[in-house]
């Protein structure tokens, strides 16, 4: 839900409430104004294709026609409202790209020393390969084929993974 707080101002909670379809509102809950359980905002959603200037000058009238049945100021139009995780997420400025710059250098380092490691495990299997006659820049293709075979298990495990964990970890609750 939006964060609106008391006059429609932003307020630093998680928006609180529920969306429901008119009819699910009891007929006499369905007042504004100075009844005891009447809904204190009210969203609307355009549909597709309406102009939405029209659509907001249609709002409009309807406020001021509602602000003379009752009798007191008219109710306030707000301009699209987003979810408090949403307009919090705005002002992390650039922690996200910061963040996903330093897990990729440790990536790269990790990567780094697995194959640092491989190099020095298999020591003496390299050590054969140059007495059976390769060169070091064959060695070099073979340290370079191993590390991209490492690469690629870790992005066929990895991104399928990554992918299935985060969508899972932002799926709304039903």
């Amino acid at each position: 839900m939006p964060a609106i707080g008391a006059g429609q101002t932003l307020h630093l909670e998680i928006g609180v409430g529920a969306v429901l379809a008119e009819q699910l509102i009891p007929p006499q809950d369905r007042g504004f104004g100075d009844l005891p359980n009447s809904p204190e905002a009210v969203f609307v959603r355009f549909h597709a294709g309406v102009n939405p200037a029209a659509a907001r000058r249609s709002l409009d009238q309807i406020a001021i026609d509602v602000a003379n049945i009752l009798g007191h100021g008219p109710p306030t139009v707000v301009p699209v409202q987003r979810p408090a995780e949403i307009v919090n997420y705005r002002t992390m400025g650039t922690t996200p790209a910061l963040l996903g710059t330093a897990l990729a250098g440790a990536a790269v380092i990790a990567l780094g020393l697995t194959l640092l490691t491989t190099v020095r495990r298999r020591r003496r299997d390299l050590a054969l390969l140059k007495t059976l006659g390769l060169t070091r820049r064959q060695l070099a293709a073979v340290v370079a084929w191993q590390a991209s075979v490492a690469v690629a298990i870790g992005v066929v495990i990895g991104l399928p993974l990554g992918i299935i964990t985060g969508r899972r970890a932002v799926e709304p609750i039903r």
